[in-house]
This record gives C-alpha cells, sequence and structure tokens, in this order.
C-alpha cells in the first residue's frame, strides 16, 4: 500500500495514527493550563518582536505596540482557535455547562426540586404509556396470536338458556 507522508496512513498504521492523535487529544485536556500558559507567553513574544520590529522603523512605542496587536488580531480569537485544534473544545464546553448548571441548582433548590421532580414523573409516565401501548399495540394480545386458547364466555344462571358476555374488540382497546 503507499504511504502519504502527511497524514501517517500505511496499511494499519492509519489506526495507530489516530490512537495517538486520541492519546495526544486527551493528555492535552489534562495538561491545558500549562498549554494556555504556553500559548499566551508564546503571542506575548510575537506581539513583542513585531513591536520591536516597529521601534526598528523609527516609530514611538505606544504607536508600536498599537500597530503589532492590530498586525496580530484578536488575540481571544486565536486563544479559541488554539483550543479547538487540540480537539477538546467541547469537552471544556460540557465541564463549563456542567458546573454552571451545578451551580444554578444550588442557588435555587426548591426550583432545581421541582424540577427534578417534574421531569421524574415524565420519564416515569413516558415509559408506562409506551410499554403499555407495545404490549397491547405491537406485540398483540397473547389470544390473538393463539387462536387454540380462545374460549367462549357465558354467564349462565337457574334458567336453562345462557347468554353471551360481551367483551370489547382490539380495535377498541
Amino acid at each position: 500500500m503507499d504511504t502519504d507522508a502527511s497524514s501517517g496512513i500505511t496499511g494499519g498504521g492509519y489506526r495507530v495514527s489516530l490512537l495517538r492523535r486520541a492519546w495526544a487529544r486527551g493528555l492535552a485536556w489534562f495538561r491545558r493550563d500549562r498549554l494556555e500558559q504556553e500559548f499566551d507567553e508564546e503571542v506575548r513574544a510575537h506581539i513583542a518582536l513585531a513591536t520591536d520590529d516597529y521601534l526598528q522603523r523609527g516609530v514611538p512605542l505606544e504607536e508600536a505596540e498599537r500597530r503589532a496587536c492590530l498586525a496580530f488580531g484578536s488575540v481571544a480569537a486565536s486563544k479559541e482557535a488554539h483550543r479547538e485544534s487540540r480537539g477538546v473544545a467541547w469537552l471544556d464546553a460540557l465541564v463549563f455547562d456542567t458546573r454552571l448548571a451545578l451551580r444554578s441548582l444550588r442557588r435555587d433548590p426548591g426550583f432545581s426540586l421541582t424540577v427534578i421532580v417534574t421531569l421524574a414523573v415524565a420519564i416515569a409516565l413516558n415509559v408506562t404509556v409506551t410499554t403499555v401501548r407495545e404490549a397491547m399495540v405491537v406485540r398483540g394480545m397473547p389470544l390473538a396470536r393463539d387462536s387454540q386458547r380462545l374460549a367462549h364466555l357465558a354467564m349462565c344462571d337457574s334458567r336453562p338458556t345462557c347468554r353471551a358476555v360481551r367483551v370489547p374488540s382490539r380495535a377498541r382497546l
């Protein structure tokens, strides 16, 4: 099989490459504070080098810093792009959202309890209705599948005649 040097695809090596990338992304999430600090230092160094370049051209210090920052662009956007390139931005968002939800639960416990109980009742009701519907409609009544088990129900009293008991049809259920 041909080798694609840019992606590291070589027969079974593709799986190894995927595993290495996944492992690196997992480690990056646990080292995210250090990676953020390194990125901040790199951004500051880049802006400082650009500022020095403008100073060597004879631009005053404040103007050189302003031009360097403008040339670099949005620092916040660069940080966000850096986080996304590490491939775990969704995990950071999940952690942030979970912390926010827990803080909200602690702030107003009465409302939280009401919401949790309402959701629990709604889920239980939905499961019950779905189970009954599946038992009655999807699987059908057990006697409808096995006609040999059908029996005729009648009510008899002391008179010699019996009358049949009416049972609602399956369609009415």
